[in-house]
């Protein structure tokens, strides 16, 4: 039964639901290139009158719904928000939550669950996030496009270039996402890493984790050093070591200091590894650099 593609009824006509099998699931879970992204649902729902999903515990699951026409609603932390034509929301793991068709208009949508370490990077990637869990979306025809040709597939059953095929259906989803972002989104973007920028300047003599600066910007490690380099143009620590050693220089200025009392106001320990990173970065030694400056 590995690869007899698995139908759940529903009562929507011409609706399309897949989960993965068991048998399936495991042999994506086996490979290392698909182990961190899995897609276990897929599924179209045709003018869902009466659809309903209530869920006290979550899912071990992300979960992706985009409306296409139609209205309807999801409640998340407690709070309920409208759906309507264009939207795309998102309901993170293990979160209690509901959401469903309104009456008067029942939506039509598409859905997809998704699991494992790469999910969530790739979802902070795009215009949602885990405070701001709904956004439009605007290229209707390459969604379908994208749905459609991977149910084509499924209903063929579950073969390997199937499985791995899910797993690159759900990086397009995120990426038409991420260029549905638009213009003001890079501002919002560059705006969160110059802030970053400044708590590096703040924080020049008392240096904090990279964990700490993103967890500051309200990102994920990789979500933060992808935008800063993509803004900046280097990684976020070389941009922050940087900062060190021009500050290092101007405390060089200063003859009353010794090149140990620089290394430690900058929060060096180690005064052979500041003189090792000072040549790294400026190309002479710090001694050499302050015989240049007298």
């Amino acid at each position: 039964m590995d690869y007899i593609t698995e139908l759940k009824k529903e009562g929507f006509d011409q609706q399309k639901l897949f989960r993965l099998p068991p048998r399936a699931e495991r042999r994506v879970l086996s490979r290392p290139f698909t182990k961190d992204l899995v897609v276990s649902d897929v599924g179209y729902y045709p003018r869902a009158e009466g659809h309903l999903v209530e869920r006290e515990t979550g899912l071990k699951s992300h979960i992706l719904v985009f409306c296409l026409s139609g209205r309807g609603w999801f409640n998340l932390k407690g709070r309920r928000r409208e759906v309507t034509p264009m939207d795309v929301f998102w309901i993170p793991a293990e979160e209690v939550h509901s959401y469903g068709a309104r009456r008067s208009d029942p939506w039509e949508i598409y859905w997809v669950h998704a699991y494992g370490s790469m999910v969530e990077d790739l979802l902070t990637w795009t215009s949602l996030s885990i405070t701001r869990p709904m956004a439009s979306f605007s290229n209707t025809h390459a969604l379908r496009r994208q749905f459609n040709a991977l149910i084509q597939r499924l209903e063929l059953g579950y073969t390997d270039h199937t499985l791995l095929e899910l797993s690159r259906f759900f990086v397009s989803l995120t990426n038409l996402l991420h260029v549905d972002a638009g213009p003001e989104r890079e501002i919002e973007q560059k705006e969160i890493i110059e802030k970053a920028m400044d708590t590096m300047r703040q924080t020049v003599a008392t240096p904090l984790s990279l964990d700490a600066y993103a967890r500051r910007a309200g990102l994920s490690v990789s979500q933060f050093s992808h935008l800063f380099k993509r803004h900046y143009g280097t990684s976020p620590m070389a941009y922050f070591t940087e900062l060190r050693i021009q500050r290092a220089k101007e405390l060089l200025d200063n003859k009353h200091l010794s090149i140990k009392e620089v290394s430690w106001k900058l929060g060096f320990e180690d005064q052979l590894y500041f003189s090792r990173l000072f040549k790294k970065v400026s190309g002479i030694s710090p001694s050499a650099y302050r015989l240049e400056q007298s």
